[in-house]
């Protein structure tokens, strides 16, 4: 039984085109890294250089926590908020708002502090 494209090529005189495996070339597509614009290619860049956290939204170790010796809290702006987990088993985090200049404590008594830092993306 003849397919379709062997009826229609008979009927204009055209003989079917027969390709080898060897002939098809695999399309090459560009990688994500190589479409990226904008930020977004900062991101990469930064990953590629080693920064895997571009936004500092990994969580941060808790430093000494003393009035004295805050644990700092990087932040590209004048505030951030930043959530304590002042118990290991505890549901939830009680979550508080530092300012620029302004150490602050948590309910369970450690201290934090914003420390300004540059924005990552622009260092790119």
């Amino acid at each position: 039984m003849a397919s379709v494209f062997t009826k229609i090529g008979k009927l204009f005189g055209v003989a079917p085109r027969k390709f080898k495996p060897q002939q098809v070339k695999p399309a090459l597509l560009p990688d994500a890294v190589a479409q990226a614009t904008g930020p977004l290619e900062r991101v990469y860049k930064l990953k590629l250089k080693g920064n895997d956290d571009p936004f500092l939204t990994n969580p941060i170790k808790k430093g000494p926590g003393t009035k004295e010796q805050p644990t700092l809290i990087p932040s590209v702006f004048d505030r951030r908020i930043v959530g304590c987990l002042c118990e290991e088993d505890m549901p939830g985090f009680n979550w508080i708002w530092l300012y620029k200049d302004q150490p602050k404590r948590c309910a369970c008594g450690h201290w934090y502090k914003l420390k300004q830092v540059k924005s990552p993306l622009e260092t790119v």
